[in-house]
């Protein structure tokens, strides 16, 4: 799922309550919305790549995360709109 990439739109929620295999982006993520992930064991997908392309602060709260029980893992969400990278 797609969620909280510019704003906290309650997306982790959502991801939690549905029981989603992953919620993607969760640059603006609350505190709440990671408890929630850890309670359903959500996977939360870093897309680091999206935030530096389209130079964006603050990257997803990975440590917070981690400490606080949720999987996390990493993508590049390459695609032509908000994350291109040449090698």
């Amino acid at each position: 799922m797609h969620a909280d990439e510019f704003k906290d739109s309650k997306g982790a929620e959502v991801a939690a309550k549905l029981k989603a295999h992953s919620a993607d982006h969760l640059m603006k993520i609350s505190e709440k919305g990671i408890k929630k992930l850890a309670s359903k064991g959500v996977i939360a997908t870093m897309l680091p790549g999206t935030t530096m392309f389209l130079g964006k602060s603050g990257f997803a709260p990975a440590r917070d995360m981690l400490s606080n029980g949720v999987k996390v893992a990493i993508a590049t969400d390459y695609n032509p709109g908000s994350s291109v990278f040449n090698s």
